[in-house]
């Protein structure tokens, strides 16, 4: 990993008309009758959301996902009534913010350079990079797609990923994934 560039926050979100007025509901039902709720998710969204349903006292292995890519599909299968809940990045579902049902759980992006890359183009790239996200371009965009900046390079990142990787490997170990 060359650097991390941007957060952005996950959101859980229910249909207009869906039966599921906040977060705590949509956890009980998974607990308690989890083939009951149909959960839109891109493949690399299960993980999050494996996360939530453990940390509330669930299963995760038998959340009930519908493999959707994008919040367009997601949007679509909720409004038809395909699934009961969805997930995806904040960006993905900008025109359905005021659905009922949110909350937010964070993932970053960053920029990734080939195996065996040389220390010079490492630290060209992060000088880049540092420039880049305190541009008014990058900030418009920022605030545009609803991500927060949260550059991190060095030990600081290394570090970062070491906990991160840490954290999620045994909550997924726990859950049994």
């Amino acid at each position: 990993m060359i650097a991390r560039l941007m957060t952005e926050y996950f959101v859980v979100v229910t249909g207009p008309d869906s039966q599921f007025k906040s977060f705590d509901e949509v956890m009980t039902a998974i607990k308690s009758d989890p083939a009951r709720v149909a959960v839109g998710a891109a493949n690399d969204d299960h993980a999050p959301f494996d996360l939530l349903v453990f940390a509330a006292g669930g299963d995760p292995s038998s959340v009930n996902y519908v493999d959707l890519e994008g919040g367009g599909d997601q949007s679509a299968a909720l409004l038809s009534g395909d699934i009961s809940v969805a997930i995806g990045g904040v960006s993905e579902f900008i025109g359905q913010l005021k659905s009922k049902g949110l909350v937010t759980l964070s993932k970053w992006r960053g920029l990734y350079g080939p195996p065996g890359m040389p220390d010079f183009a490492v630290d060209y790239w992060q000088k880049a990079l540092a420039a880049m996200v305190t541009s008014p371009t990058w900030n418009q965009i920022a605030e545009q797609n609803q991500f927060a900046t949260t550059f991190m390079i060095g030990d600081e990142f290394q570090t970062f990923l070491a906990e991160t990787q840490a954290e999620v490997k045994a909550a997924l170990e726990e859950a049994g994934q």
